[in-house]
């Protein structure tokens, strides 16, 4: 639906336009038949390209229809500074940003491009989709009341006034079960059950958690659990912290764990992170870690390190790669990773050793739509472990579970 309604204003803008040699009309037509670089070397060819900002947003619009939000980029900002008056470029530009997650600087794309046509339908959707996805819902419902009030019949603006009409406080149950084990020196299986219950949006967003474990080594084993809680504030357009706290009295789990972290996201959808995280079991853990990813369309690459300055094996290092499907709430995360990795949640009954341990692992996790608002969630990694010097086991993870969301 919007890429057909950004096809329709990209090619209705261009109707009209005829210069010498091959008119723009007809090289509209080739694109339209989706024989777009066909109609990217048309314009390429004209005599009037690249100063006539017609073709070389036609140029821009053929990558954005192919998804290279890249080069689409590129062009409709070459666009725009031959031509700060080309409403459409607005509105393609903005569109990329929102699905490159830059919702901050779509906004000001909308913006600029709004002072110069200020009931303009897309532009001021743009708008409201980028505050409702920063969680600023008042900002947004005003704008799509201004838009459906010149347009009634916008029926994208309609759902999502209609979604942020009908919003409390967004929140969610998950249910989770996770499984490690292995067999070297001796038969170790380690369960945990986890409930969570997210509250909150993009504002502030709270998980109250809670945890049963059990630890089974040959013929023992341990029970206990642990309570938590994360909460991440957003700190400003660009930031946002994650904070979190467990405690537990049971020897399976830390007695303390906490953790501070920043995130900044800057131009062309980069985010750093730089924090720390603290464990008690026994005795301190302090580590610190640092992050950087890259928000690219439906695609995340990321790399993250751990730096544990009192262990022996005291650096960690994690690459993954995410890929989004059909909103951001559906994904799946595939990761390797090298170090000792202390910070893992289902590793907790191991942190007494995880300083000196070495580790290689690799393993994927999804979260898939089901039916109605029910949520899946699988995660499965497989890890060599040298637990003592030159001996090594093989160490297997799984977790099933499901979220309901309402």
């Amino acid at each position: 639906m919007r890429k057909s309604m950004l096809i329709l204003v990209g090619l209705l803008c261009l109707k009209f336009v005829d210069v010498s040699g091959q008119s723009v009309d007809s090289i509209r037509q080739v694109a339209w038949s989706g024989n777009y670089a066909e109609a990217r070397n048309l314009c390429f060819e004209h005599e009037d390209y690249p100063e006539n900002t017609d073709l070389l947003f036609l140029v821009g619009q053929t990558y954005y229809w192919e998804e290279n939000l890249r080069r689409s980029k590129e062009v409709m900002n070459d666009v725009l500074d031959k031509n700060p008056s080309h409403i459409e470029a607005y509105v393609v530009l903005s569109s990329i940003l929102i699905s490159e997650k830059e919702m901050s600087q779509a906004i000001k794309i909308a913006d600029e491009g709004l002072e110069r046509a200020d009931n303009n339908e897309e532009l001021l959707y743009n708008r409201a989709l980028a505050n409702a996805n920063l969680g600023y819902l008042k900002e947004a419902r005003e704008e799509l009341d201004v838009l459906l009030s010149n347009n009634p019949e916008h029926k994208e603006a309609e759902e999502l006034r209609e979604s942020l009409r009908g919003f409390k406080i967004p929140g969610s149950l998950g249910v989770y079960q996770s499984l490690q084990t292995y067999n070297k020196p001796y038969d170790r299986f380690y369960w945990v059950t986890t409930v969570e219950a997210p509250v909150g949006d993009k504002g502030l967003k709270i998980i109250p958690r809670f945890s049963y474990g059990n630890l089974q080594v040959e013929d023992d084993s341990f029970n206990g659990s642990q309570v938590g809680v994360d909460v991440y504030p957003l700190t400003g357009l660009y930031s946002y912290m994650y904070l979190h706290y467990a405690y537990s009295g049971a020897e399976i789990f830390p007695e303390h764990r906490a953790a501070l972290e920043w995130f900044q996201t800057i131009a062309r959808g980069w985010e750093f992170s730089a924090g720390g995280r603290y464990m008690y079991r026994q005795k301190n853990h302090l580590f610190y870690t640092a992050s950087v990813s890259k928000y690219a369309g439906k695609w995340m690459p990321g790399i993250r390190f751990f730096y544990a300055p009192e262990s022996g094996n005291n650096l960690t290092a994690i690459a993954s790669v995410r890929k989004y499907f059909n909103s951001d709430n559906t994904f799946l995360h595939s990761f390797i990773t090298y170090g000792s990795n202390p910070d893992r949640m289902d590793q907790q009954a191991d942190i007494a050793a995880d300083g000196e341990a070495s580790r290689i692992a690799a393993g994927a996790y999804a979260v898939l739509k089901m039916r109605g608002a029910f949520y899946a969630r699988v995660l499965a990694e497989y890890t060599m472990e040298e637990y003592i010097p030159e001996k090594w086991r093989n160490v297997f993870l799984g977790q099933i579970g499901i979220e309901i969301k309402f």
